[in-house]
């Protein structure tokens, strides 16, 4: 019976060790979405200073909004995100992150 029981606890815990495991590399996969373009320079910027496309992309995807903070991140490899803080028309805050063509980001 005691060698049962550890068994049984031997495949639960490899259960959870693998479960944790398919946790981070998806996490990692995740991240690494974003670290291919290696490290980013973050620069709070107006929003006037944003190029049109990116401003046609946030207002076809959250119309209504109102622009808080807008952050221009710009990677090593040349690649430029925007990311902004909104106020959705229903009063919720919204962050998110669309690329130079305008096109929202998955969150990260």
């Amino acid at each position: 019976m005691q060698r049962f029981f550890s068994q049984a606890t031997a495949f639960i815990l490899s259960g959870t060790l693998g479960l944790g495991l398919i946790g981070c590399s998806s996490k990692d996969k995740h991240d690494s979405d974003h670290a291919d373009h290696g490290d980013s320079k973050e620069v709070v910027i107006s929003e006037k200073d944003v190029p049109a496309e990116v401003m046609s992309g946030v207002n076809k995807t959250f119309a209504g909004a109102k622009i808080g903070k807008v952050e221009k991140e710009t990677y090593t490899d040349g690649t430029v995100h925007y990311e902004f803080d909104l106020k959705l028309p229903d009063g919720k805050m919204q962050e998110a992150e669309f690329n130079d063509k305008g096109e929202l980001l998955p969150e990260h």
